[in-house]
């Protein structure tokens, strides 16, 4: 699992994936969603787990962005 964060999202996304490895013994990373974003997300398993931080606001309006561009990308044209 992958938990990424921007902004003020990064640490807290560094701190829920501490938690889910210590308290729930999942393997878990955390990455700021701009580095995922230019590198690992192209790389990911499709079945990988996930999860954004993202509170409201420019945060989750670029978090959106991101997501479409690299989950859901529009066909070439």
């Amino acid at each position: 699992m992958t938990v990424l964060g921007s902004g003020p999202g990064h640490g807290t996304a560094a701190f829920t994936a501490a938690k889910l490895v210590e308290a729930a013994g999942l393997a878990a990373t955390s990455q700021d969603l701009e580095e995922w974003e230019h590198g690992d997300a192209h790389a990911r398993l499709a079945d990988l787990p996930i999860v954004v931080i993202a509170p409201p606001g420019r945060t989750l309006d670029h978090s959106m962005a991101a997501h479409a561009r690299v989950v859901c990308p529009s066909p070439a044209a």
